[in-house]
């Protein structure tokens, strides 16, 4: 039986500090993947899971941009890539 501690690190390490979106508008973050979720906000709704780091820490934060999530499904195979979260009026997307 493997014990959980010597599994390969990077299996291991799954803890990401959740932020709200509109603290990393404007930064160069690094997306490492992304999760479509029930959004908490009504229930046919969907969210998604941005999973992605900033100088070396692993963070995720939720969104409901459907601009954003039809980027990540459109570049899934790319990950990871660094890029910034932008805000236009009241639209968010990847730049």
């Amino acid at each position: 039986m493997k014990r959980f501690a010597d599994l390969p690190l990077e299996k291991r390490d799954v803890w990401a500090e959740k932020v709200k979106i509109s603290e990393v508008i404007g930064k160069e973050i690094i997306i490492t993947g992304f999760t479509i979720v029930p959004s908490k906000y009504g229930e046919n709704e969907q969210a998604t899971r941005i999973d992605f780091e900033v100088d070396g820490e692993k963070h995720i934060c939720f969104t409901s941009s459907a601009l954003i999530r039809r980027q990540l499904e459109n570049t899934r195979d790319e990950f990871p890539y660094m890029t910034v979260i932008t805000k236009k009026e009241h639209w968010l997307k990847l730049t």
